[in-house]
Protein backbone atom coordinates (compact mmCIF):
# COMPACT_ATOMS: atom_id res chain seq x y z
CA UNK A 1 0.00 0.00 0.00
CA UNK A 2 1.26 3.81 -0.47
CA UNK A 3 0.67 7.39 -1.41
CA UNK A 4 0.23 7.77 -4.99
CA UNK A 5 1.35 11.91 -6.31
CA UNK A 6 -0.30 13.30 -8.98
CA UNK A 7 -0.02 16.45 -10.82
CA UNK A 8 -2.39 18.09 -13.32
CA UNK A 9 -1.08 19.88 -16.45
CA UNK A 10 -1.60 23.49 -17.16
CA UNK A 11 -3.44 21.31 -20.36
CA UNK A 12 -5.43 18.83 -17.83
CA UNK A 13 -3.25 15.97 -18.71
CA UNK A 14 -2.75 14.05 -14.74
CA UNK A 15 1.07 13.53 -14.43
CA UNK A 16 1.96 10.17 -11.63
CA UNK A 17 4.81 11.27 -9.91
CA UNK A 18 5.76 8.79 -7.35
CA UNK A 19 4.32 6.05 -4.89
CA UNK A 20 5.21 6.69 -1.05
CA UNK A 21 5.30 3.56 0.66
CA UNK A 22 4.36 5.51 4.08
CA UNK A 23 2.83 8.32 2.67
CA UNK A 24 0.69 10.18 5.23
CA UNK A 25 -2.90 11.05 4.51
CA UNK A 26 -5.03 11.26 7.18
CA UNK A 27 -4.86 15.12 6.79
CA UNK A 28 -6.85 14.51 4.02
CA UNK A 29 -9.24 13.99 6.46
CA UNK A 30 -9.53 17.10 8.56
CA UNK A 31 -8.59 19.24 5.25
CA UNK A 32 -12.03 17.80 3.92
CA UNK A 33 -14.16 16.20 6.46
CA UNK A 34 -14.17 12.62 5.02
CA UNK A 35 -14.01 9.36 6.72
CA UNK A 36 -10.70 8.31 5.59
CA UNK A 37 -9.37 6.81 8.98
CA UNK A 38 -12.81 4.61 8.89
CA UNK A 39 -12.53 3.41 5.03
CA UNK A 40 -8.57 2.71 5.76
CA UNK A 41 -9.27 1.10 9.13
CA UNK A 42 -12.29 -1.38 7.90
CA UNK A 43 -9.51 -2.13 4.77
CA UNK A 44 -7.04 -3.28 6.97
CA UNK A 45 -9.07 -5.47 8.61
CA UNK A 46 -11.10 -6.99 5.82
CA UNK A 47 -8.31 -6.78 2.99
CA UNK A 48 -10.54 -7.77 -0.18
CA UNK A 49 -10.46 -7.37 -3.77
CA UNK A 50 -14.02 -6.67 -3.93
CA UNK A 51 -13.62 -4.42 -0.54
CA UNK A 52 -16.55 -1.98 -0.50
CA UNK A 53 -16.51 0.26 2.54
CA UNK A 54 -19.81 0.87 4.52
CA UNK A 55 -20.31 4.17 6.78
CA UNK A 56 -20.43 3.27 10.21
CA UNK A 57 -23.09 4.45 12.35
CA UNK A 58 -20.56 7.20 14.21
CA UNK A 59 -17.95 7.53 11.80
CA UNK A 60 -13.79 7.59 13.76
CA UNK A 61 -12.39 10.53 13.69
CA UNK A 62 -8.62 10.98 13.52
CA UNK A 63 -9.13 13.70 16.61
CA UNK A 64 -10.55 11.05 18.36
CA UNK A 65 -7.36 8.70 18.53
CA UNK A 66 -4.78 11.55 18.79
CA UNK A 67 -5.58 11.77 22.44
CA UNK A 68 -5.56 7.89 23.37
CA UNK A 69 -2.59 7.69 21.12
CA UNK A 70 -0.47 10.06 22.80
CA UNK A 71 -0.84 8.45 26.29
CA UNK A 72 -0.34 4.87 24.97
CA UNK A 73 2.75 6.59 23.65
CA UNK A 74 3.75 8.16 27.01
CA UNK A 75 3.00 5.33 28.78
CA UNK A 76 5.24 2.43 26.35
CA UNK A 77 7.96 5.40 26.76
CA UNK A 78 8.27 5.08 30.57
CA UNK A 79 8.08 1.29 30.11
CA UNK A 80 10.31 0.24 27.28
CA UNK A 81 12.33 3.71 27.07
CA UNK A 82 15.85 3.92 28.79
CA UNK A 83 15.64 7.96 29.33
CA UNK A 84 19.10 8.49 29.56
CA UNK A 85 19.94 7.06 26.28
CA UNK A 86 16.77 8.11 24.61
CA UNK A 87 18.25 10.85 22.72
CA UNK A 88 21.26 10.53 20.37
CA UNK A 89 22.94 13.65 22.24
CA UNK A 90 22.57 13.42 26.18
CA UNK A 91 22.61 17.27 26.03
CA UNK A 92 19.41 18.12 24.16
CA UNK A 93 16.82 18.43 25.94
CA UNK A 94 13.68 16.24 26.31
CA UNK A 95 10.30 17.03 24.30
CA UNK A 96 7.34 15.69 27.05
CA UNK A 97 4.13 14.83 24.84
CA UNK A 98 1.22 15.41 26.51
CA UNK A 99 -2.02 13.86 26.07
CA UNK A 100 -3.94 16.51 24.86
CA UNK A 101 -0.98 16.70 21.29
CA UNK A 102 0.95 19.62 22.99
CA UNK A 103 4.83 19.71 23.80
CA UNK A 104 6.58 21.04 26.95
CA UNK A 105 10.37 21.14 26.33
CA UNK A 106 12.64 20.55 29.61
Amino acid sequence: MGCFDFVVTPDGDVVFLEVNEGGQFLWLESASGAPILDAFSDFLIQPRADFRWQPPPAPLRIQQVQVLAAERMAEAAETHVDPESFYLDAAEPAVEVKPDGQKNSS
